[in-house]
Order: structure tokens, then sequence, then C-alpha cells
């Protein structure tokens, strides 16, 4: 009886082990990235996680700017996100004002 439940211990320690393996490693979101033509690092994504910036809004943004032509790192989005700009649409005016896109908020 002891070792039954010793392996359900274990069982049990392995299943949390790998669903918070999962919560801090957004694997869906990376495939999500290299699909769309993005590059961006896995372990960007955990550090996002754990400096609280929503790794989606960021690949959401690079992933939009990608497609619109535009170049702009993960960092840049990041910072900008961090200055508390809105993030709803980052690139609706990227036309007008690409040259100082990044210098502040809209």
């Amino acid at each position: 009886m002891s070792d039954l439940v010793f392996l359900l211990v274990i069982a049990g320690g392995l299943a949390l082990a790998f669903f918070t393996l999962l919560y801090f490693v957004p694997v869906n979101l990376w495939i999500t990235a290299v699909f769309s033509g993005v590059r961006i690092g896995i372990m960007d994504l955990v550090l996002m996680r754990i400096r609280k910036v929503p790794p989606a809004v960021v690949v959401n943004a690079m992933i939009t700017s990608t497609k619109a032509g535009l170049s702009v790192s993960a960092n840049e989005i990041e910072t900008h996100y961090l200055a508390a700009c809105r993030m709803t649409s980052p690139l609706v005016h990227a036309r007008n004002i690409a040259p100082v896109f990044w210098g502040g908020c809209f």
C-alpha cells in the first residue's frame, strides 16, 4: 500500500511540475511567432512572463509590425509596453509617424 501512495505522490508532483513549466514557457505562442516569420526565443517569452509583461501582447505586436513591413524588436515593444503606453493597436499611426514611433506614446 505504501508503494502505491508513493507512486501517486510522485505522479502528482510530476504533473504539477509539468503544468508549472507550461505556464512559464508559452510554447504555443512561440510556435505562432515562428510560423508568422517573427524571430523570438522561448527564453525571451519566459523572461517577459517573469517581468510581468504579457508575452501575447508583445508577440502579436511583433507579428503585426512584421506583416506591415516594419522592423521592430521585442525589446522595443516591451519597453513601449512598460512605459504604460496603450498597446491595443500600436501600429495604427505607424505609416505617418514611423521615424518617431518608438520615441514616446502617441
